[in-house]
């Protein structure tokens, strides 16, 4: 018996992707948003 998983593959192959694209998104909006703001201090408070 032999059971075909392109289909399953492919499916997790755009996951992937749609995470990555995600990720990024979100890690880019962090760092404009919080870490790049004007005036703000690095130190810990």
């Amino acid at each position: 018996m032999t059971t075909d998983l392109s289909t399953l593959t492919t499916a997790a192959k755009k996951w992937d992707d749609m995470a990555k694209e995600f990720f990024d998104h979100v890690e880019q909006r962090y760092k404009d948003d919080v870490q790049d703001r004007p005036g703000r201090s690095r130190q810990g408070q």
